[in-house]
């Protein structure tokens, strides 16, 4: 649960939403995803009685959206906002190949820079590791022009786009961490904004700009 390798007992709401958001990077059902909250609130009730743990976890609970309920788009304002407020080469590629590609985050941290062809602004996505099957992703030119400038400046020797320690992809706590300090930066923290309403954004502008949906689910 907790994505940060801290103590249970210092769980916070940030975690519990993360772990969410973690789990709909993976491609759980929301109703899969409610079970696992029930679960966890129920633990963290008990916790609670036996004042191990904050109680206002149980009064502030994280809560999941119906499954028939549309995800949340990021309003324009708000996009500029959060792309104006960005702290580095590094979080602006990070951030913009999810905006503009549809990616989810957990797919994105798996791209190597092979996987890249720069003359066709085109990133491939693999489905395991031991196969070639998946599928091909585009990205626009500013897209582009803000992974050119992480590529100049990124180690050459790291094998991941975006990488943490010993070569290893960055973590998904990680790049959490580089959307909730730029939401900070934006003003936008009260919007309860994540990685994941990227990829809606992304969908709902391509839907907005006449692709059908049978396409985008492609």
């Amino acid at each position: 649960l907790d994505t940060r390798g801290s103590s249970l007992l210092t769980l916070t709401r940030r975690d519990i939403g993360a772990f969410v958001e973690y789990k709909q990077d993976k491609g759980l059902k929301v109703v899969s995803i409610i079970s696992h909250l029930r679960a966890i609130y129920a633990l963290v009730a008990y916790l609670a009685q036996q004042q191990l743990i904050d109680p206002e976890l149980i009064h502030h609970k994280v809560r999941m959206q119906e499954p028939d309920a549309l995800p949340k788009a990021i309003p324009d304002e708000d996009i500029k906002s959060l792309f104006n407020a960005v702290g580095s080469i590094r979080d602006r590629a990070l951030l913009l190949l999810l905006y503009r590609t549809g990616m989810r985050i957990g797919e994105l941290l798996q791209v190597k820079v092979d996987d890249i062809i720069l003359s066709e602004q085109t990133i491939l996505l693999y489905v395991g590791s031991k196969n070639y099957e998946g599928r091909e992703v585009y990205y626009s030119s500013d897209a582009e022009q803000a992974l050119k400038d992480w590529l100049r400046t990124r180690d050459p020797t790291k094998r991941y786009l975006f990488y943490g320690r010993s070569d290893k992809p960055l973590s998904y706590g990680s790049a959490w961490a580089v959307m909730r300090k730029t939401l900070e930066r934006a003003e936008l923290s009260d919007k309860g904004y994540s990685l994941h309403n990227l990829r809606h954004t992304f969908a709902t502008e391509m839907i907005n700009h006449g692709m059908r949906v049978e396409v985008l689910q492609k």
